[in-house]
C-alpha cells in the first residue's frame, strides 16, 4: 500500500508539472492572438480577385522577372564608359552636363533603345510595386503585432509612391533625352527621383527578409525548447 501510495504522488507531481507547462505555452499563443485579433485585418485588393495566396506570389514574380528579362535583353545595347550601369547611370546621373554627355554618347539606334527601356518601365512600375506591396503586407500579416504590423503595412502602400516617383523620374528623363541641349533641371529631378524610389523599395525589400528571417529563427528557437522540455521530462520518468 506504501508503494502503490508513493507511485500516485509521483504521478501526480508529474501530472501537475505537465499541466503548468501546457498552460504556459497555451498563454502565450492566448496573448499572441489577442494581440493579433485587436487589429483589423489587412488585405491587398489583388486578395480579392485571387483567393489562392500561392498564385498571386508566383503570376507577380513571373510577371517582374519577364519584364527584368526584357530589360537585360537591350541593357547592354546602349553600355559604354560613360554610362557603365546602363539605365541606372542614366537615372543616377545627377546633372545636366552627365546626362548631356551620356546622351551624345549614343547613336541614334541607342537612343530608340534607352526610350523603349524608359516606357516598358511605366508597364514595370505597378509590378514591382504590387509585388513588394503584397510580400510586405503578408509577412507583416503572419510575422508580425502591433507597432511592427503597422510599420510593416506602412512601408508596404508606400511602394506605390515609389511607383509615382519612379514616373516623374522617366518624364524627366525623356525630356533630357528628347532636349539633349536645353537648360533646365530635367537630370538633377530624375536623380532625386531615383533616389527616393530606391530608397522605398530597398526597405521594402529589406522588411520583409529580415521579417520572415526573425520568424524562420523563432520557430526554429521554439521548435528546440519544447523538444528540450519533453527531454527533461522523459529523463524525470
Amino acid at each position: 500500500v506504501k508503494y502503490r501510495c508513493l507511485r500516485i504522488q509521483f504521478n501526480l507531481r508529474r501530472i501537475k508539472k505537465m499541466h503548468n507547462i501546457m498552460l504556459r505555452m497555451s498563454t502565450k499563443e492566448v496573448v499572441r492572438v489577442e494581440s493579433r485579433s485587436t487589429l483589423t485585418p489587412i488585405e491587398h485588393a489583388l486578395e480579392s480577385l485571387i483567393k489562392n495566396k500561392v498564385l498571386l506570389v508566383l503570376t507577380l514574380v513571373f510577371a517582374n522577372f519577364s519584364l527584368m528579362g526584357c530589360f537585360g535583353t537591350f541593357e547592354g545595347e546602349f553600355k559604354n564608359k560613360n554610362s557603365p550601369l546602363g539605365i541606372i547611370s542614366f537615372e543616377l546621373a545627377g546633372s545636366e552636363e552627365a546626362g548631356r554627355e551620356m546622351v551624345a554618347s549614343w547613336n541614334e539606334y541607342q537612343r530608340q533603345i534607352v526610350a523603349f527601356e524608359l516606357g516598358l518601365d511605366y508597364l514595370f512600375m505597378p509590378l514591382y510595386s504590387t509585388a513588394i506591396c503584397y510580400c510586405c503586407i503578408l509577412t507583416s500579416r503572419v510575422c508580425a503585432s502591433g507597432c511592427l504590423l503597422s510599420v510593416g503595412i506602412g512601408i508596404g502602400y508606400s511602394q506605390y509612391v515609389a511607383a509615382l516617383g519612379d514616373a516623374a523620374e522617366n518624364a524627366f528623363l525623356f525630356y533630357g533625352l528628347l532636349n539633349p541641349n536645353a537648360s533646365g533641371i530635367s537630370f538633377p529631378a530624375a536623380a532625386i527621383s531615383a533616389y527616393i524610389k530606391f530608397a522605398i523599395v530597398i526597405a521594402g525589400i529589406f522588411y520583409t527578409l529580415i521579417l520572415l528571417l526573425h520568424h524562420i529563427c523563432g520557430r526554429i528557437f521554439t521548435s528546440k525548447s519544447k523538444r528540450s522540455d519533453a527531454d527533461e521530462m522523459t529523463k524525470q520518468d
